[in-house]
């Protein structure tokens, strides 16, 4: 009984053994059989990024130096706005550094060679656009773009590639526009790592442009990247930065056409204005036209570049240029006017000087050719005639007899029987028209004493006041009517000498336009 007793409890203890064997050897069974389902990128995966440390660099000692490779490819220049002098690119950002953290070995895991993985798993270096426009993406200054992967290679190398769109500042040298060659800089640096820390190293020596999208208006010439060490104030390292030089040309087509073309054509539009007659009133017409076009051209050009008073545009320096030329056309066209208009206003003669001078030899030479004096007017009326010079008349000075006339002046003789007979009068207004009515009448009656009007004596005052304005009248238009031959001689004097003065003006205006288009127009042609 006993010994069935003790047996029982042996089998019992095996049995309790047995179980408990299986139960804790069974969760070790079922976890290797679960690992045999994970794939080989699964199994690197965990097994780099398990026990990884994002926070510290890639290093085995403290004082060693992580070194990041840099390059650039400009894949758009997207603006080029030269009035805020500001250039918008767009660009890959390319980096390349070493961490012995993320290596393995390729046959450990079915041959792979390289492996992607997100940008925040993995220490980053924290690269800066350290001359950037742009505050507006996350983390300006730095190059970083949430949720981007990278490509970890077996031998720890990480690659990163991060597409931007740059803006920076360009300083514009708008001396030759629209011809001009700009030259901007992209400046890239760590933010906060120094050179004992991290340094970066240019992998080339110039921004590639097999990804470039040609632009319509500019042209990219050359483009390099130099590595230089700079300090700040309060730092003793160094901090390392890679500027990226482009340079950058105008297509000129488009401006060459629609401004530069547009001006000259205008600015040589003011010889034109010397060929017109002196006469013609559309002469400053049409010059204060042109002077209006010019500037508004300036206005366009204002409105294209910055606002700097560092260097002067040729073609702003052409517009001045023209806009002056113009507005000395307008003053002497003005005073080419008063010399057509002289004898209308002060019947004096032309100088000697003027007449020996630019009337003589010169005007031959220049083919200006003078209209002939014309022959005396039969209507003719002389300036010692009673009806233009009646204060000279001894006849006129009773006061009281306004009109009591006598016919001895023999200029009068003469003049008096024309104007009668030849209806000129008619031309006149009523007061003039009565008055050499009554003289006219007073000469068919045999140049016999006749009194005209005999007024009370209050009143021979006005009337004598009136008769003098009235005989002025009858002066100025009688001149318009029947001039004098001195007076005909005298105005196509003036006439001549503001022909040859254009004449003059047309080819010193001409001359120096085309000088000026000359000097000027090919510094912003070519």
């Amino acid at each position: 009984m006993a010994f069935e007793v003790t047996k029982s409890r042996s089998v019992a203890g095996v049995l309790i053994f047995s179980v408990t064997i299986i139960i804790l050897s069974r969760p070790t069974n079922i976890l290797a059989a679960d690992d045999n389902y994970l794939s080989s990128e699964e199994r690197l995966l965990h097994h780099l990024l398990d026990n990884y440390t994002v926070l510290s660099r890639p290093i085995h000692e403290v004082n060693d130096t992580v070194e990041v490779f840099f390059w650039m490819s400009l894949t758009q220049l997207i603006d080029v706005d030269e009035k805020a002098q500001i250039i918008t690119t767009s660009a890959w950002i390319y980096q390349e550094w070493t961490d012995h953290r993320l290596s393995w070995r390729e046959c450990d895991y079915e041959g792979l060679t390289s492996v992607v993985v997100p940008v925040g798993r993995i220490w980053n270096p924290d690269l800066s656009l350290l001359n950037s426009d742009d505050n507006e993406f996350e983390g300006f200054p730095r190059l970083n773009i949430n949720g981007l992967n990278l490509i970890l290679h077996s031998n720890g190398v990480v690659f990163k590639v991060t597409p931007q769109i740059l803006h920076t500042p360009c300083i514009m040298d708008i001396t030759y526009f629209p011809v001009d060659v700009q030259s901007c800089e992209y400046e890239f640096g760590m933010w906060a790592y120094t050179d004992r820390q991290v340094v970066l190293r240019p992998q080339q020596d110039n921004a590639p442009l097999e990804k470039y999208i040609p632009n319509v208006e500019w042209d990219i010439l050359t483009t390099k990247a130099v590595a230089i060490a700079k300090t700040f104030m309060g730092v003793s390292d160094t901090f390392t930065s890679i500027i990226v030089t482009m340079e950058i040309k105008r297509k000129p087509l488009y401006y060459i056409v629609n401004l530069i073309l547009p001006c000259v054509v205008v600015s040589m539009l003011t010889v034109v204005v010397f060929c017109l007659p002196s006469v013609s009133t559309d002469k400053v017409s049409l010059s204060i036209s042109l002077l209006l076009t010019i500037y508004v051209f300036n206005l366009l050009v204002i409105d294209l570049l910055p606002a700097t008073s560092v260097e002067l545009p040729y073609v702003t320096v052409y517009l001045l240029f023209s806009i002056i030329l113009i507005g000395l056309s307008v003053m002497l066209t003005a005073f080419v006017s008063r010399l057509y208009n002289r004898a209308d206003r002060c019947p004096t003669r032309v100088p000697n000087w003027a007449r020996n001078i630019l009337l003589g030899k010169l005007a031959d030479i220049l083919l200006v050719k003078r209209r002939g004096t014309r022959k005396k007017s039969v209507y003719s009326i002389s300036k010692t005639s009673p009806i233009v010079n009646h204060k000279s008349n001894k006849h006129l000075k009773s006061p009281l007899v306004i009109a009591n006339l006598e016919f001895e002046n023999a200029s009068f003789e003469s003049d008096l029987p024309r104007l009668c007979q030849s209806g000129l009068h008619s031309q006149l207004n009523a007061q003039a028209r009565c008055y050499i009515k009554a003289i006219c009448k007073q000469r068919r009656n045999q140049y016999r004493y006749t009194q005209m009007c005999i007024y009370e004596d209050k009143y021979y005052k006005k009337i004598v006041s009136r008769l003098d304005k009235l005989v002025d009248y009858v002066h100025k238009i009688m001149q318009h009517i029947a001039p004098d031959e001195t007076f005909v001689e005298i105005r196509e004097e003036w006439i001549a000498l503001a022909a040859v003065v254009d004449r003059i003006l047309l080819i010193v205006f001409a001359t120096i336009s085309f000088t000026g288009a000359v000097i000027i127009l090919p510094k912003i042609t070519t």
